[in-house]
């Protein structure tokens, strides 16, 4: 039988994660976790027994499913209540890095989404589902959110489903030009200051298509990343057998959203190719005496260890961008295209799971 007190425990934990992933803010939130999955793994890495559940930052209760979909929720329904900074280039619900600390509602509402969002991580984990479950539960509670606060779950597609043209282009939905506040292209009217502190025109409406970290939305450059952190993460995962330390890296970056606009997002990157590692080669990191070699490596070179890697991080990123331009670039809220890169790939794994031919990490 259950212990009471323990469920108690979890869901309070679960809770705690969405509160935090509202206060401050979705991604901020998932970088700070990130630094907990380091830390998590590195003590494994130490042989340092640890009295949580196990791996720290990516489990059922506590993990990017309740921090971030807490906060991506949060942001959501702060829309609703003009709680959100307007002066965010796309629509505010969109804007996983502004804390609503201040706002008690947010929070109860990011705690609720953390709740549910482990609940269902656990119902996954339950009936043995073959996918990770904690990138589901992220896809999941995006749309469940949209469902709830009353927003379209794809959003209307002005152009080409794909065609981020228009962003590039800087064209916007139709320009509001009452009242003499601005042209909707950041123009002075009337002698005074159209722009806001973030650049972005006052009063002008959204662009047409709104690209995630629009930087690295361009399909050679996310080619590049997909090559330059997928090699980098397998290594990682072949010398230390960890899937998630590359990953916790990855997602600690996050927190560079406090101080600048743009962070390269490749978490998802990091998190398959370390799966992909272990998947067709389980590893087990030796004694502290001596680090870095793989139990097995006769059997599973280095070589094959970084092709592997390298290819699946090429996979995610092209999954990633492709899969952002069909539910995010269009739509009113945030739709974590990485996590979704993640659950894709993981039904593959599962796939080969069932089919007798790998094993799964998750």
């Amino acid at each position: 039988m259950v212990d009471p007190v323990t469920v108690v425990a979890l869901v309070a934990v679960a809770a705690l994660g969405g509160v935090v992933g509202a206060a401050l803010g979705g991604y901020l939130a998932l970088g700070a976790l990130g630094v907990f999955v380091v830390a998590g793994e590195l003590l494994v890495l130490m042989d340092v027994s640890l009295p949580v559940a196990t791996p720290l930052g990516y489990s059922v209760w506590v993990g990017p499913h309740t921090v971030l979909g807490g906060g991506a929720a949060a942001a959501a329904f702060a829309v609703r209540r003009g709680y959100m900074d307007e002066s965010y280039p796309y629509h505010p619900a969109k804007d996983v890095t502004f804390p609503l600390a201040r706002h008690s509602k947010a929070l109860a509402v990011g705690g609720v989404f953390g709740v549910v969002g482990a609940g269902i991580a656990w119902l996954y984990t339950l009936v043995g589902a073959p996918f990770d479950p904690v990138a589901a539960t992220v896809v999941l509670s995006a749309f469940l959110h949209r469902i709830v606060f009353g927003y379209p779950l794809v959003g209307a597609v002005r152009g080409g489903l794909l065609d981020l043209s228009p962003y590039e282009r800087g064209e916007r939905r139709e320009p509001m030009t009452d009242g003499g506040r601005t042209l909707g292209d950041g123009r002075p009217v009337d002698g005074r200051e159209t722009t806001t502190q973030r650049g972005t025109p006052v009063g002008a409406t959204r662009y047409v298509v709104e690209p995630f970290a629009p930087y690295q939305s361009d399909w050679r450059t996310t080619t590049a990343l997909g090559v330059g952190v997928g090699l980098v993460s397998a290594a990682l995962a072949y010398f230390t057998a960890s899937w998630l330390l590359a990953f916790g890296l990855a997602a600690a970056a996050l927190l560079a959203f406090a101080v600048r606009e743009a962070v390269p997002v490749v978490y998802h990157v990091a998190l398959v190719a370390g799966m992909a590692v272990l998947v067709l080669a389980p590893v087990e990191a030796t004694s502290v005496a001596a680090p870095g070699t793989p139990a097995d490596s006769a059997s599973f070179s280095l070589p094959v260890a970084l092709a592997v890697g390298t290819a699946s991080g090429i996979v995610a990123a092209l999954l990633g961008e492709l899969l952002e331009r069909v539910f995010y670039a269009h739509a009113d809220t945030h739709f974590d295209a990485p996590f979704a890169a993640v659950f894709v790939c993981s039904v593959g794994i599962g796939v080969l799971e069932l089919a007798g031919l790998t094993g799964t990490p998750f």
